[in-house]
């Protein structure tokens, strides 16, 4: 699987988190709105969206005494973890194929003292 389809699949739904904080909160949906400054559809129309606006987010985090906002960080740290790791690999992969060159590089140099040291022989015995 790659790795932004496994990003997407941890992705948390924040409409139907706090959907489902409210249903346990004891607040009627009217009242919710009416606390958080939204109407009654607006609220309806966010329960179906994966991310909410941060300033609204953090008023619905008080109001239902859930931080919902540590969801956002976790993802992004997580997200971050991971670029960093193949970050990591390919850095590193890097480096190796520089050390290989380098190891070309010092190998092509033998050959050629080598063949100089030959030239020199077969100049000597001529």
């Amino acid at each position: 699987m790659n790795k932004n389809k496994k990003a997407l699949e941890k992705k948390i739904h924040l409409g139907q988190a706090i959907q489902q904080k409210l249903n346990t909160s004891g607040l009627t949906v009217t009242e919710f709105a009416e606390k958080i400054g939204l109407s009654r559809p607006a609220v309806y129309q966010m329960f179906n969206k994966q991310s909410v606006d941060s300033d609204l987010l953090v008023r619905i985090s008080l109001l239902l005494k859930e931080n919902f906002v540590k969801h956002i960080y976790q993802e992004v740290e997580e997200q971050l973890q991971d670029k960093k790791e193949s970050t990591g690999d390919e850095e590193s992969c890097h480096e190796a194929k520089n050390k290989v060159f380098h190891k070309l590089e010092l190998i092509h140099q033998d050959l050629l003292s080598i063949k100089n040291v030959l030239i020199e022989i077969k100049e000597l015995k001529v």
